[in-house]
């Protein structure tokens, strides 16, 4: 179980085109890591024009949005959530739990800023001298599903079943699937 950590530092991430910001705040008490899991259901799919989408958790109070444009629109997916985009470039960046789960905001792991993910390029050789050196980033924190691997009744045998790292694989959503395994 995550630990709440007080001194964390606020996550910054954003759109494609830098139209729409965000930035997640981690208060004291708030939980750290932020609840990271994927999901192969087909709106996700769809939305996301991705095979698993990654996704982190945490309460909407923790979000702030900038979006002077006002870019930032959402979709209502289904009768209990809407999906949060960027009209200009099209970034799926969060998915609300409208009336399923309004205690809880999911941002596409994807849009995180790369030095929370994999840190800022210092100088040296980074592994086998192929890639840049990196120091910081929270890419493992962030990304280790956790939280659980959802509706992999969906998965894609030899692709997608075979998440690592992660919590339970769960047939459909944590709230009402059973678990694989």
């Amino acid at each position: 179980m995550p630990t709440p950590n007080p001194e964390h530092p606020d996550i910054t991430g954003g759109c494609l085109c830098g139209q729409v910001r965000y930035t997640i705040h981690f208060p004291p008490g708030s939980q750290w890591p932020p609840d990271p899991h994927t999901c192969q259901c087909t709106q996700c799919r769809k939305g996301t024009g991705s095979l698993l989408t990654h996704y982190i958790t945490f309460p909407p109070s923790q979000l702030t949005f900038t979006d002077p444009s006002g870019s930032l629109k959402h979709y209502n997916s289904s009768a209990n959530a809407s999906r949060g985009f960027c009209a200009n470039c099209g970034s799926t960046l969060t998915w609300l739990g409208n009336t399923e789960r309004p205690g809880e905001v999911e941002i596409c792991t994807g849009t995180v800023d790369e030095r929370w993910l994999v840190g800022e390029e210092v100088e040296g050789e980074g592994s086998e001298g192929k890639v840049p050196r990196r120091e910081g980033g929270l890419g493992k924190e962030l990304c280790v599903p956790r939280g659980g691997n959802f509706w992999c009744r969906n998965a894609i045998v030899g692709v997608t079943d075979e998440v690592r790292g992660g919590g339970k694989m769960f047939v459909e959503d944590s709230k009402v699937g059973e678990t694989l395994g």
